[in-house]
């Protein structure tokens, strides 16, 4: 998956191995391909897991690591504003007992891993001239749902590419770990629904009838 040169700068690797389910591949099922493998183990190592797994596995790996070094670690706490050029970050801690409410840091380097409607890319927009983006939308949308049957008969190492668009939807499943961990209990499995669009429903069975017409197991 993406990341994977990151995980290896970092020296991740061993902590996603131990932690994380190695990725095997891709199956794909349905028109217009047959069946057929796609085959992870010959290109990178890789791995699958939950934004949570992969969070709470690069947390052990920073906690190890730092040892008695001074680290600060805040959770429960939101960025209400960055300002790129002093390098200072404003932050609410009123959801982590104990800690004033609002204070504001100062660093040399920030890294902003704040998602699609991030703050420190829009800070940056407003703020230097020189930085610019280009988006556009695709129009595609996707819903995750829990897959809690025929699921016996995979492998928690591949993703499942079910159902091709045929009729503009698209299905794909995978496993992440348990509750529990890798090693404690059987994966979970998710499938998410993709489609062209934003379809709105009339009832659930029209929601199952949409989804399931290229593979009904599913459901």
């Amino acid at each position: 998956g993406h990341g994977i040169k990151a995980a290896k700068y970092v020296n991740m690797v061993d902590r996603f191995d131990a932690e994380l389910i190695k990725f095997k591949g891709v199956w794909f099922y349905g028109s217009p391909f047959p069946e057929w493998l796609w085959d992870g183990k010959t290109s990178s190592t890789g791995w699958t897991g939950s934004r949570g797994d992969i969070c709470r596995a690069l947390l052990k790996e920073l906690v190890s690591r730092m040892g008695s070094k001074s680290s600060n670690i805040h959770f429960n706490s939101n960025v209400t504003s960055v300002n790129v050029t002093a390098g200072s970050v404003t932050v609410d801690h009123s959801g982590d007992g104990g800690l004033q409410t609002t204070k504001t840091y100062e660093f040399d380097l920030i890294v902003g891993s704040d998602g699609g409607g991030s703050m420190v890319r829009n800070e940056m927009l407003r703020s230097i001239p020189e930085f610019t983006v280009h988006s556009y939308s695709m129009e595609n949308y996707s819903r995750m749902i829990h897959l809690d049957k025929n699921v016996n008969h995979l492998d928690p190492g591949y993703l499942y590419v079910m159902g091709l668009p045929r009729r503009q939807v698209v299905r794909v499943a995978g496993a992440i770990n348990s509750e529990k961990g890798r090693d404690e209990a059987p994966p979970k499995w998710f499938c998410q629904v993709g489609t062209v669009g934003n379809p709105v429903y009339a009832s659930v069975e029209e929601a199952k009838q949409h989804i399931g017409a290229d593979y009904p197991s599913i459901l």
